[in-house]
């Protein structure tokens, strides 16, 4: 299939969301880019940055030194199995020796170029539900921009006197959020695409998507783990409705994407015959518990769509109803299985930035009913405006310019 007319038609009906990818990478870029065009002495070691910004800065130097599976990160030994996956690391690197860049230069690099993607897959999502470009350009800057609010909703009072008090920006945070950020809105964008549009899904399509779904867990187990659990209740909620096709073609994904899963599973059964394993797995933060995860987002991202919702903006209230249930059975898996993983993965990675797009969903709506077309273009204009202010005042002050 030629896919190239497809790009060429998205980019001319949609450059304003482009524009804005742009806006958000070089937003999210912008200290680094700063440091290397006024200060003399910076030869781009950007060690420090947001959080972990060492460790993965020192894993993509291991692919650029020749261990692409970063077995063993800090000491020699590199005969042993890897524990975290290193997809993420790989793409960044790679594509910094593409373009002759230093492992620190490649970190640098893709805090312009994944956010830029991650603009428009959030883009896209909050388009196919609503159809409405202010809301669907609003959702990216929300959540890229807007997760220390959702977070501590009172940074909003210092904001207004003109001082930013958040510690730099989330998204700027090398391969998680970053990498599999992107994932996670692409393939939230196909399944609603696919399931919730009443389209007839083809076989590439399955294939296509259990191979994307696939990749994820050697970029972000959390993000994988949680894809999975929705891949099961969208099948459940098939059966339920008697959509015999959907739930052909779900099975058909998830059998793609457990065959991809293969080499990650034969290689944590090897981990687990080195007597090291438990305690490097507790390291890892896994724990052995059965205590439940809740959450003022965790429960809200399911019961909102319940309460109330739009009524033009079809299939969504079902998308985010079942999307909210899949995140609070994964990040409640603990409570069957026993393993206990760090709950702050979840829900940095995948409650707030679903809750953030269920609520631009919602004020959009609200923007929407505003009858004066420029009055109304003012108004989600402003509210972009006002994000990216929010954001230029956070990453002045984690790096105190």
């Amino acid at each position: 299939m030629n896919f190239y007319p497809h790009i060429v038609t998205y980019l001319k009906k949609h450059w304003l969301a482009v524009a804005l990818g742009l806006c958000v990478g070089v937003m999210v870029v912008a200290p680094w880019a700063y440091f290397a065009l006024h200060e003399p002495s910076y030869r781009g070691i950007a060690l420090y940055g947001e959080a972990s910004e060492e460790y993965y800065t020192a894993r993509v130097r291991e692919v650029y030194d020749g261990d692409p599976f970063i077995r063993n990160l800090y000491t020699p030994f590199k005969d042993v199995p890897y524990l975290q996956t290193s997809l993420g690391e790989m793409l960044v690197a790679y594509g910094g020796m593409l373009l002759h860049l230093s492992a620190s230069g490649a970190i640098v690099a893709s805090k312009f170029f994944f956010p830029l993607l991650a603009t428009l897959c959030i883009y896209t999502l909050v388009f196919l539900i609503t159809r409405s470009r202010g809301s669907a350009l609003l959702a990216p800057a929300a959540v890229i921009f807007g997760v220390g609010l959702l977070s501590t909703p009172k940074n909003i009072f210092p904001f207004l006197q003109g001082i930013g008090v958040e510690d730099g920006l989330f998204w700027g945070r090398p391969i998680n959020p970053e990498v599999s950020g992107v994932l996670l809105f692409a393939i939230l964008a196909m399944i609603f695409h696919l399931y919730f549009r009443k389209v007839s899904p083809r076989p590439w399509h399955a294939l296509a998507l259990g191979i994307l779904i696939g990749v994820t867990l050697y970029v972000s187990v959390f993000t994988w783990a949680f894809v999975g659990v929705l891949l099961l209740v969208l099948s459940s909620y098939a059966l339920i409705q008697k959509r015999w096709r959907d739930l052909l073609h779900l099975c058909a994904t998830g059998s793609i994407a457990l065959i991809s899963a293969t080499p990650f599973i034969l290689n944590l059964l090897h981990a687990r015959t080195f007597a090291s394993y438990a305690n490097v797995a507790m390291q890892q933060g896994v724990a052995p518990l059965h205590t439940p995860e809740l959450g003022v987002w965790l429960i809200a991202l399911p019961l909102l769509p319940v309460l109330w919702w739009p009524k033009q903006y079809r299939g969504g209230r079902s998308f985010f109803i079942l999307t909210g249930l899949a995140l609070l059975l994964t990040a409640n898996q603990q409570i069957l299985t026993g393993i206990y993983e760090q709950p702050w993965h979840f829900h940095s990675y995948i409650t707030k930035p679903l809750a953030l797009t269920l609520l631009t969903i919602y004020a959009g709506f609200w923007l929407e009913r505003i009858h004066n077309k420029w009055v109304r273009v003012e108004f989600f204009a402003a509210a972009i405006i006002g994000l990216f202010a929010y954001a230029a005042l956070a990453q002045v002050h984690f790096y105190d310019l």
